[in-house]
């Protein structure tokens, strides 16, 4: 939006284009305070909490190193690439089951994290615009807020099963986004300690924001995008404090390689799909086992 108002005045000025900027049809804190004199943010707090209640404080991956009392917030990042065939086979499965890239993404990401784990519930974190009404989007500022998202692995569903419950929790949590994520811990009070985050110690971030060129005379511009033409570029961002780099490897070829599984078999139980590639099982010595036969996309360790 800040670029389509600065197009539109730098056009005005020079007069290539007429035009001037359009009223805001709401302004952010107006639209805040109707919302608390509504009474309607109740109902949001309600739904959190009830959602929330007895989820686990913290997510017990194993960690190359003890965690110290306190996070130190070093951290490194580890990439890989999801190529373009099978990020398409992602879209079809997405399609097929009715949800979206992101949810498909993520519920490889929570297969990896509760076999890892050895727990059925997880709590994962993932920003959001922050702009649930339609009238807020032309608004310029950073209204972001983080949802908790918590998805049960129990009763070995199969990946397609598993996609569905990602994609309930991820709709139910989207329709209450407006509790701010520092009100929602002041509000459940989990216990809290300086070595990890409350609530959450692991982000699952897609960025696949749309861009859009303008052209005026005189003037060229171009925009900034993660979009590859090859597949999808992912990152792992990991607390050195707690994971070595082989750690952050091998996590990211787990999720590259559950989701290879699981899109040519949708219907396998996420407990028996595997983990490891065939080349990290040749490389390890292990059985290969007969299964051996652009956006951008963060996840956050911590």
């Amino acid at each position: 939006m800040i670029f389509r108002e600065l197009f539109t005045l730098y056009g005005a000025r020079t007069g290539a284009t007429p035009g001037t900027l359009p009223e805001l049809p709401v302004q952010y804190a107006d639209w805040q305070h109707a919302r608390l004199a509504s009474g309607k943010l109740q109902d949001t707090v309600d739904y959190w909490r009830d959602r929330l209640a007895g989820a686990p404080a913290r997510l017990e991956l194993p960690t190359d190193r003890p965690r110290p009392p306190t996070q130190s917030y070093r951290g490194a990042v580890e990439h890989c690439h999801l190529d373009r065939e099978l990020l398409g086979d992602v879209h079809a499965l997405a399609r097929e089951s009715g949800a979206t890239l992101f949810m498909v993404l993520l519920a490889a990401w929570i297969v990896v994290l509760s076999r890892r784990s050895g727990t059925e519930d997880l709590t994962i974190g993932t920003p959001v615009a922050g702009r649930p009404a339609l009238e807020m989007e032309p608004l310029i500022g950073f209204f972001a807020n983080t949802l908790v998202l918590r998805v049960s692995t129990a009763g070995s569903p199969s990946f397609r099963e598993l996609t569905d419950r990602v994609r309930t929790v991820t709709m139910d949590g989207f329709a209450h986004e407006e509790m701010p994520f520092e009100q929602l811990v002041e509000v459940l009070q989990p216990e809290r300690s300086l070595s990890h985050s409350p609530l959450f110690q692991h982000m699952f971030i897609l960025q696949n924001t749309p861009t859009e060129g303008f052209a005026l005379p005189g003037l060229s511009t171009g925009a900034l995008t993660e979009d590859c033409p090859d597949g999808l570029r992912a990152g792992l961002e990991y607390a050195t404090d707690l994971y070595a780099r082989d750690t952050a490897e091998r996590l990211l070829d787990e999720w590259r390689t559950v989701l290879r599984v699981a899109v040519a078999a949708p219907d396998t139980p996420v407990d028996r799909l595997p983990l490891l590639s065939p080349a990290r099982c040749a490389d390890e010595g292990w059985d290969r086992g007969p299964w051996s036969g652009c956006t951008s996309s963060a996840l956050r360790s911590w």
